[in-house]
Formats: structure tokens, C-alpha cells, sequence
């Protein structure tokens, strides 16, 4: 593995949240990413440099936090998730549900393709951030039901027919 692209793999981030910076001495941390305990230190550092220089302009309660002891990859971890999906995945996941519940218009800018690439990126995040929620039944049914004016009992009918 080249360069510091480890810091933000989830199998590391694990590893460094239960264990910290002691993580880097470890057998298995030499056999994932064959980064030496120096190394390691250095890039942890220098995350906090870049992320400090990136931030300059604002005040942020987890660069604050993270100020004495500069530990770059705790303060990335942390600021990922105060920023994803827009700071609130239950928001987010309700802005998708109604965005894929926009029909088909000709009016869409691109035409239909525009809109089949748009939808199938809104779906795509909706798997990726509730996986459980939007198993493959669940898509076809919200699809047919948005689309089609037919009842649930028609539509679990025909799921019955397929198993």
C-alpha cells in the first residue's frame, strides 16, 4: 500500500480506535500495510497538519478538541462523521426517499437518461447508508407502487408467485 491511504480504511480506523497509537507497533499492522512505527507517527501528524490547514479560516470544536494532542486520524474520524450525509444520516435518508419519488417529467433536463442516472445515484446512497432498509424487495415495491396505480395485495400476490 502506498502512501497514507490506511489512515481512512475502516479496518484501520478499528484497530486505532480501540487501541491508539500503540496500534502502529503491532505485528498485524506491519502485515496489513507495511508502514513502520515512525512512518505511522509521522502521518498521523501530518493528518492533523493538512486538516488544520484546511480549517484555518474556522473554528471547530473537534480541531479544538484535538489541539493538544494533535492526533490527526481521531480528529478525521470524528469530523467525517459530524459531516456526512449533511450532518444528519436520518435527514439525509428522508431527502433521498423524497427525491426518488419525483416521477419522470419531459421536462427534465437530459431527458429520460438524466433521469435514470439521477435515480439510480439517489438508490445507490440509499443502500450504501441503510442497507437493511432498502433490500431488493423494498426497492421493487416503492418503484412499482410509485409508478403503477395497483394495491400492495397485488403486489405481494406477485412476490409470492416468484418464490
Amino acid at each position: 500500500m502506498s502512501g497514507a491511504k490506511y489512515l481512512t480504511e475502516p479496518l484501520f480506523m478499528q484497530m486505532y480506535i480501540k487501541q491508539g497509537i500503540s496500534c502502529f507497533t503491532y505485528d498485524i499492522f506491519w502485515e496489513l500495510y507495511q508502514i513502520s512505527p515512525s512512518q505511522a507517527m509521522y502521518d498521523w501528524n501530518y493528518l492533523y497538519g493538512m486538516i488544520m490547514s484546511a480549517t484555518h479560516n474556522i473554528q471547530q470544536k473537534t480541531i479544538l478538541k484535538y489541539e493538544a494532542s494533535k492526533d490527526g486520524i481521531l480528529a478525521w474520524h470524528e469530523l467525517k462523521n459530524d459531516f456526512a450525509y449533511d450532518g444528519s444520516k436520518e435527514l439525509r435518508l428522508v431527502v433521498l426517499e423524497t427525491m426518488t419519488q419525483v416521477a419522470y417529467s419531459d421536462t427534465v433536463p437530459g431527458g429520460l437518461v438524466a433521469y435514470l442516472d439521477s435515480f439510480q445515484a439517489q438508490v445507490a446512497e440509499l443502500i450504501t447508508i441503510a442497507p437493511e432498509e432498502y433490500s431488493d424487495y423494498r426497492q421493487i415495491e416503492e418503484i412499482v407502487i410509485r409508478q403503477y396505480p395497483i394495491n400492495r395485495r397485488h403486489l405481494t400476490s406477485c412476490s409470492k408467485l416468484q418464490r
